[in-house]
């Protein structure tokens, strides 16, 4: 039993440690481009938060024989660290002075949960105050996939939900469920959310047979809008290529849908060797080809030589 008991906890510790380092590229892309973009700081906060309190539940002085949770969690936090700093550090005035904030407000709880589980609770009753605790935060932080499975199931389209992702995370909720249970610790148990997990794996299966590849050349005003060859990057030869784009939300989506479905919208177009003298051509954009699944495309062609067509 012991011996299950510790091989359930390295492979949640090595399925969990693969769910921290996941973030890594979104911040490789903040870090190249100087910008924290349109990415919230508040998810690695938050999971900064559990990562501590779970991390101090695992010692051995609170908890017995759950010392896997605190290497992980321990791990994690580092990991969470060197997220919101660098989320902070390239973040605008307002959302740096909110995160920073946040922070301070982790630290606070964090460091009041510590010491009043050090100095004022002892044996179940450190344990007990310690494991609510964490199990609070635990739930807070992996409940947001709700959210997730509702957009799923209303676009149906698994586009917001990786695979990979969700059966790593299904992985990491089973191994420490097990763990928990074999444990005995009713904390670490219910904090994975197992439940949870096998919903979101049944509804990224269900949705994946009825998913349809929506394309569509959207918001294409941001790619084509541009008063010259050089705001777009490229030369009027690269302008001939298609453009596609998949929708990001549903709001996009349903905005695309309620335009007219043949009214043109129009853009004009600079030449770019005389700026102060318009080109007689426009861009029009007609919409066409509702197809069965929903899928709307759009092709965008200019009177003359230039065109761009929605593949």
């Amino acid at each position: 039993m012991e011996v299950l008991h510790f091989i359930f906890g390295v492979f949640g510790n090595a399925t969990a440690l693969f769910l921290f380092l996941a973030p890594t590229i979104t911040f490789t892309r903040i870090i190249r481009s100087k910008s924290t973009e349109q990415f919230s700081g508040i998810p690695y906060v938050m999971t900064l938060l559990n990562c501590l309190l779970s991390a101090w539940y695992g010692l051995p002085f609170v908890s017995k024989n759950n010392l896997l949770v605190s290497t992980i969690n321990g791990t994690g936090a580092g990991i969470e660290t060197i997220y919101v700093l660098i989320f902070i550090f390239y973040a605008p005035k307002t959302e740096k002075a909110r995160i920073l904030g946040l922070f301070a407000c982790v630290l606070t709880v964090f460091s009041a949960v510590a010491l009043i589980s050090l100095f004022a609770l002892h044996g179940n009753g450190r344990k007990l105050f310690c494991g609510l605790a964490a199990t609070i935060f635990s739930i807070i932080m992996y409940a947001s996939p709700l959210s997730i499975m509702r957009l799923v199931i209303k676009t149906r389209s698994v586009e917001f939900m990786p695979f990979f992702l969700s059966l790593f995370v299904f992985l990491c909720g089973t191994s420490w469920f097990v763990y928990g249970l074999l444990g005995r610790d009713a904390f670490v148990a219910v904090s994975s959310f197992i439940i949870l997990f096998c919903v979101e794996i049944l509804v990224f299966t269900i949705q994946k047979g009825n998913a349809s590849n929506v394309s569509v050349c959207c918001e294409i005003a941001d790619m084509v809008l541009c008063r010259s060859p050089m705001d777009l990057g490229v030369g009027w030869g690269s302008c001939s290529s298609s453009f596609t784009a998949s929708i990001a939300t549903t709001r996009a989506l349903e905005k695309q849908r309620s335009r007219p479905p043949m009214e043109p919208l129009r853009w004009e177009l600079r030449n770019p060797t005389k700026r102060s003298q318009q080109m007689p051509n426009f861009l029009i954009l007609n919409m066409f080809n509702r197809s069965l699944s929903g899928a709307l495309t759009y092709n965008v062609k200019m009177s003359s030589k230039f065109s761009f067509t929605s593949l």
